[in-house]
């Protein structure tokens, strides 16, 4: 807010054992002139309090990878991302809000810009629960809306013989999803006015995608929502690559 045009935003892909993510600067040739000279950084810290493990990856290109040891974090991860000065900068009064009457000195370690607080468990496991159901034939699935929680789930029910293959096989698990946005819009928890953190974000998430909602008109596309919230991904992407 302390910038008069410049905006920032980030895109977040987390997958097995670690994140890809792209930074994007829009009218902001000040912090783009201290990347460009070294005087700043993109960057991203990784936070998990379960086991107060901590790091920060600093990079001049936008876009980078970064992975965590497994055995040094729990389930979930917090992921704080944003623009870091990297050495004692001056800003340039002129490029910042009237609040700034005089080109302020910001220390190194500083961020100059910051984004939303992501976390590596994904939307799509917030809506989405794997169960084995005995009862259903070989090769067969099911979706019910799971109603014992406080916010919304659904249960895709899977036959034994495909369940075991559920943790590793990402198309499975995208035609879970699929199946579960097929049955959102006879949701309850889901409707106008809702209190559901779930469905407010799943609505923010179309929204930036460009995909209109369950309620928005007759254009309800099932697999074009799911894989606005989780993307497919090509075979090889399922794991990130180790860094050197």
């Amino acid at each position: 807010m302390d910038w008069k045009r410049a905006s920032y935003g980030v895109e977040i892909d987390v997958r097995r054992g670690g994140a890809q993510v792209t930074h994007r600067l829009r009218d902001a040739a000040e912090i783009e002139n201290l990347i460009a000279a070294g005087d700043a950084r993109f960057a991203l810290e990784v936070r998990c309090p379960v086991t107060q493990y901590a790091c920060i990856r600093l990079d001049a290109d936008p876009s980078f990878q970064v992975v965590w040891p497994p055995d040094e974090v729990g389930d979930e991860i917090f992921l704080l991302p944003g623009v870091v000065a990297v050495e004692d900068v001056v800003l340039p009064a002129a490029a910042l809000t009237d609040l700034w009457r005089d080109s302020p000195c910001v220390p190194k370690g500083w961020w100059l810009a910051k984004g939303d607080v992501h976390t590596s468990q994904p939307l799509a496991a917030s809506l989405v629960e794997y169960r084995r159901d005995a009862d259903l034939p070989s090769g067969c699935m099911r979706v019910r809306e799971d109603g014992s929680g406080e916010e919304p789930k659904f249960a895709v029910h899977l036959a034994p013989d495909v369940f075991g293959r559920v943790e590793t096989d990402r198309d499975l698990q995208m035609a879970g999803l699929i199946a579960a946005f097929a049955i959102l819009p006879m949701s309850d928890r889901f409707r106008e006015g809702s209190d559901s953190r779930v469905a407010f974000l799943v609505r923010e998430r179309l929204a930036d995608a460009g995909v209109p909602a369950w309620d928005e008109g007759d254009d309800w596309d099932p697999a074009r929502a799911a894989t606005a919230v989780e993307r497919l991904h090509a075979a090889s992407d399922g794991a990130l690559e180790e860094e050197a």
